[in-house]
Formats: C-alpha cells, sequence, structure tokens
C-alpha cells in the first residue's frame, strides 16, 4: 500500500489510487492517512524542487537588492 500511496501524485489519479488500494483491500483509514502522507510528501519537494532550481524573476530582484546593500 505504500508504494501505491507513493506513485499515486505521480502516475495516478487521487482518485485511480484510492481505487486501486480499496481493490486490494486496504482500509479505509490507513488510505486516508497514507496518501495524505505522500501528499504532503510530494507537495514539499515539488515546491522547494522548484524553488531552488527555478527562482522567479522577482526573486532574483530580490536578491539582487540584498547584494547591493
Amino acid at each position: 500500500m505504500w508504494g501505491i500511496s507513493f506513485f499515486t501524485p505521480l502516475l495516478f489519479t487521487p482518485i485511480g489510487g484510492t481505487l486501486i488500494a480499496v481493490s486490494f483491500g486496504e482500509k479505509v483509514k490507513n488510505i486516508i492517512y497514507k496518501m495524505f502522507v505522500f501528499c504532503v510528501f510530494w507537495t514539499l519537494f515539488f515546491t522547494f524542487s522548484v524553488y531552488f532550481l527555478y527562482p522567479s524573476p522577482i526573486q532574483k530582484k530580490m536578491e539582487e537588492k540584498e547584494i547591493k546593500k
């Protein structure tokens, strides 16, 4: 079940991942918990990867202003 939850945001939709988990006989509370854990994980992963790898123009201007001070 952890693997299905891990790949749900990337490969399946939340509905698709839930249907797969239910078809394997997983309990609803476990599905909700595990989906939530990996939802938070992937949210933080993508947020910080985009923030650090592709800084926005506004962020670049703010950094330039800090360097000039």
